[in-house]
């Protein structure tokens, strides 16, 4: 019975010798970094003893990422998530990529009542400073007015 136990690890290890002579030098260092990472990951939790589970901080999520799009075999070196996590980080990295992306850069727009507003009070006071035009429409709207033409009639 013991003998047939050894017996068994020295056939597994020599065929998994084979495998690793026929695979490419990038797909062993491929392979080695996911496995590292993930025993990185398991050892720093240990250290801390905040978690009974292990949770992915920041760069694990980012390094998987980058491992399921450049490594075919990604999906077999994993053992701390499932593929379907990896692939939600993914898309959700991809989503909030595409959201910052799509947001307006400079100036917020500026409402056209607000610039009428703000003509209106410069053809009624032509000698004050944006400077001093600024500060009474903040002071109106602090005030808190109901409508920007009561803002005309109290800035004039």
């Amino acid at each position: 019975m013991f003998f047939w136990a050894i017996f068994r690890q020295i056939v597994a290890v020599l065929i998994l010798s084979l495998r690793n002579l026929m695979r490419s030098r990038q797909a062993l260092i491929l392979e080695n970094l996911a496995l590292r990472s993930q025993l990185a990951l398991i050892e720093q939790q240990y250290l801390v003893g905040s978690r009974p589970r292990v949770r992915a901080t920041p760069a694990f999520r980012l390094l998987w990422m980058w491992l399921s799009r450049h490594w075919s075999a990604w999906q077999s070196a994993l053992m701390l998530v499932q593929p379907e996590t990896v692939i939600r980080w993914h898309r959700t990295a991809f989503r909030w990529y595409w959201a910052r992306k799509s947001q307006p850069c400079g100036r917020p727009t500026v409402s056209p009542s607000v610039i009428a507003l703000i003509k209106r009070i410069h053809q009624a006071n032509p000698l004050w400073t944006p400077e001093r035009m600024h500060d009474q429409l903040s002071r109106i709207i602090h005030e808190g007015a109901d409508h920007p033409s009561s803002a005309c009639r109290q800035a004039a």
